[in-house]
């Protein structure tokens, strides 16, 4: 009954932690007869304030648990928030389960097959002669020996910044401003993808704005790689996602590891997970897995049927100023075929154990 309530009131703002309140501490109850001093001019304010908002009520019934628990208003509101994710969790997981069955699992081509050509669609491209500075990336680089240098990498951006057209229909749209920023170090069996900036042109689009039909990160970022890897391509076998900013992915990276009992949100060397794991089939169906996951089923044969992935992550100190964290946060995948198989989870393992 609590959980169903919980979810019923999930669009009514501040209500929902209410809901999450009368689950998880029904000792503390306007009905329960517990009344200490300063409780009873709470209730007070609440009475005289019946017809405000849900998100003024949770407010004074906040007020209520913190001053029953001892504990700030904004730590409790924290842990309400805590308590609502370990309610949905089990639902990310079962997206994973669905996206390897659906995704990675499938054995039927792609609904299409684009070409580097399809670029010239609305799309535009810049390379640059240098490579940017990663330095949350640098333990990753030096542990697994990449060469992340201008002789190995290219940083190219590609953008939609042009006009483009959709099927036959000869109308031009306008550019949407999506993007797609990454570093492709080509070095054989230690091949990378960095994804410094991705913002698709679905996301940028404003409501009612046409897309190009050519808009996936896992389209355009192939199309890019394998034109610059050329006969290396299928030697891709890491895709690291720096300073990741988005609220889906972020919200579920800080969950997960203060939700597993063994693990903390460290540095380097982080955390790994496999695919037959909860967390790992979570992370999977973050926005920062499931364009992998159509990236390793699209191109399955060209990868030389790397379809097994692993994830690790970790954090760094935040150095930029523009910064809304004091973390930034990284997620590694690994690609491996089937005789590697994934990484038998049997203690807390490391990005170290990818080796």
């Amino acid at each position: 009954m609590c959980s169903f309530l919980t979810r019923s009131l999930a669009l009514q703002g501040g209500t929902l932690l209410l809901a999450v309140f009368l689950c998880t501490f029904p000792f503390i109850s306007p009905a329960s007869g517990l009344h200490h001093h300063g409780q009873e001019h709470l209730l007070e304010r609440g009475d005289q304030r019946g017809a405000q908002d849900g998100s003024q009520k949770a407010a004074i019934h906040l007020e209520l648990i913190s001053y029953h628990l001892n504990t700030s208003t904004s730590d409790l509101s924290s842990a309400l928030l805590k308590r609502v994710d370990a309610l949905d969790f089990p639902n990310l997981v079962c997206k994973g389960d669905e996206v390897i069955r659906t995704v990675i699992g499938r054995t039927a081509p792609p609904e299409r097959v684009w070409r580097h050509s399809d670029l010239d669609n609305g799309w535009g491209s810049t390379d640059l002669d240098f490579l940017p500075g990663v330095r949350g990336i640098e333990p990753a680089l030096q542990e697994f020996e990449i060469p992340y240098d201008t002789r190995h990498g290219r940083y190219q951006w590609w953008e939609q910044w042009k006009r483009f057209t959709i099927g036959s229909d000869p109308r031009q749209y306008e550019p949407t401003g999506g993007r797609y920023r990454n570093s492709y170090i080509v070095a054989g069996e230690k091949s990378m993808i960095i994804c410094h900036s991705s913002f698709s042109p679905r996301q940028q689009a404003r409501p009612g704005q046409p897309f190009p039909e050519l808009y996936r990160w896992s389209d355009v970022v192939w199309l890019a790689w394998a034109q610059i890897a050329g006969n290396q391509k299928s030697q891709l076998r890491y895709i690291v996602h720096d300073d990741i900013v988005t609220p889906a992915t972020r919200k579920w990276m800080e969950y997960i590891e203060v939700a597993s009992p063994d693990t903390n949100f460290l540095p380097w060397p982080g955390q790994l997970y496999d695919l037959q794991s909860d967390e790992g089939k979570a992370l999977l169906a973050t926005p920062h897995g499931v364009g992998l996951a159509y990236m390793l089923a699209d191109h399955r044969y060209e990868l030389d049927g790397k379809i097994y992935p692993v994830v690790c992550m970790w954090t760094a100190p935040s150095v930029a100023t523009y910064s809304h964290s004091r973390n930034n946060y990284f997620m590694m995948w690994q690609l491996r075929d089937a005789a590697e198989g994934g990484i038998e989870i049997d203690r807390p393992r490391t990005c170290r154990d990818m080796v």
